[in-house]
């Protein structure tokens, strides 16, 4: 199954043509800040960094674990551009991307493009399963059929001393080809430690614009 899985997603024997997928983007970041021992609230402040762009994945290729790894690159309109980096994209949606600096909405867009992330399998009767990739993280997907596609709606956490994470995101995902074709990530960040803290949010769309397997090119 693995490699059926893999000759879908990319051509890695025999010096096949690489799978390029390009998403359009936007991401808008919202900070409030907390002075817990005043019992004060600041206005929510829009992020300068709030952006519109493209997002460039060409797949290279599968460790023997089963991580894909991908070249990923981000160009945005205004300010949040970075360099190209090299990830390794794991089933339970962890992505791993070494020393690389990546951005929320690059590391949202990647975590379900896994040809495993979807394993039949592990869905009950109702469409769930459930994930816990270590370091505190745990995420329920539920996947309902969407006409030829799936739709897919899933709740992540993770908590540490310093504060909570918790992600909501709904995708829809074409089975026949592995690939998410749009992709809603609202993740709220809330900082505990000490009397001071605040709460980020971040909330990412991704829309598949262009996929090389689909071009033939």
């Amino acid at each position: 199954m693995i490699h059926l899985l893999a000759s879908t997603l990319i051509a890695i024997a025999g010096g096949g043509p690489q799978r390029v997928l390009v998403y359009s983007f936007s991401v808008g970041i919202y900070n409030r800040s907390v002075d817990a021992s005043m019992g004060e609230h600041s206005n929510v402040v829009r992020h300068s960094d709030s952006d519109v762009g493209t997002i460039t994945i060409t797949a290279v290729g599968l460790e023997a674990d089963g991580g894909l790894v991908v070249n990923v690159a981000e160009e945005a309109r205004t300010n949040r551009s970075v360099a190209p980096a090299t990830c390794v994209v794991y089933s339970n949606t962890n992505v791993v991307c070494g020393s690389s600096v990546v951005t929320p909405e690059e590391t949202g867009i990647l975590r379900s493009l896994n040809p495993k992330f979807l394993d039949p399998t592990a869905l009950d009767a109702k469409g769930h399963w459930h994930l816990a990739p270590g370091g505190g993280v745990t995420i329920d997907y539920t996947a309902t059929t969407s006409a030829s596609d799936l739709a897919i709606a899933g709740v992540r956490d993770e908590g540490s001393a310093q504060g909570t994470v918790h992600s909501e995101m709904t995708y829809t995902y074409d089975p026949a080809k592995l690939v998410t074709t749009k992709v809603h990530e609202y993740e709220t960040i809330r900082q505990t430690a000490g009397t001071t803290g605040g709460t980020t949010t971040i909330e990412v769309d991704g829309t598949l614009q262009s996929d090389s397997l689909s071009s033939g090119s």
